[in-house]
């Protein structure tokens, strides 16, 4: 866990850098599919197509929200200086 000594520190702190949100939406993008086959406990019919758009869906929520937190940090280093002062 990490001890930050307020919120906004630590919001900042669990964003991370600019190099760690770029990192993770090209590996997301480029190197992590939806799997074909999906392995549940408790098949059912039309169990494949449930679990893979299910699936598609969270990648997609991944990719958003890696791209908008690298957009706040960009927003914040270059185009508003006191911008997480602000919020």
């Amino acid at each position: 866990m990490i001890f930050t000594f307020s919120i906004i520190s630590g919001f900042r702190a669990l964003l991370g850098s600019i190099g760690v949100q770029l990192a993770m939406f090209l590996a997301l993008l480029f190197l992590m599919k939806v799997p074909q086959q999906t392995y549940i406990n408790e098949p059912f019919e039309g169990a494949n197509a449930e679990v893979a758009g299910e699936l598609s869906l969270l990648r997609s929520y991944l990719l958003f929200n890696h791209f908008f937190c690298g957009a706040i940090i960009i927003t914040g280093q270059r185009v508003l200086p006191g911008f997480f002062t602000m919020v």
